[in-house]
């Protein structure tokens, strides 16, 4: 499978995902992404940024591995129109995936779904 096609499945896999993409956090380059609707390079390239700020936080990545509920470098962040989780690839650890989802998405389901995901990108590489 590619990481085109993972990044696809994980639309299917992470409850009511609109947006997930691929980053190289030592880079900042976007190396995936995939969309429900079309989204502008710059969307995913905010995203890859907001998520290597959030995962490389000292602070934040020891909370997210400590109060993560098992779900290893996994943060969610519930806004007022999107819930992002953003989590660190199970292959490179300087690699991150990031999913924008609705509000509507149950917290629990998104972890399992975005690690179902996860699982499936590592197997792409």
């Amino acid at each position: 499978m590619s990481l085109k096609d993972a990044l696809v499945a994980g639309l299917e896999t992470v409850p009511d995902c609109e947006a997930v993409c691929y980053v190289d956090m030592s880079s900042g380059l976007v190396l995936g992404s995939h969309g429900r609707s079309r989204k502008p390079q710059e969307f995913y390239d905010r995203m890859g940024a907001f998520a290597t700020r959030v995962l490389t936080s000292a602070a934040l990545s020891n909370l997210a591995e400590t109060h993560g509920g098992g779900a290893e470098g996994c943060v969610v962040i519930f806004g007022a129109r999107n819930t992002h989780v953003f989590v660190k690839s199970k292959t490179f650890n300087d690699h991150a995936l990031c999913y924008m989802c609705a509000t509507t998405a149950e917290p629990d389901a998104l972890t399992i779904g975005v690690m179902e995901n996860r699982e499936t990108v590592a197997n792409a590489f």
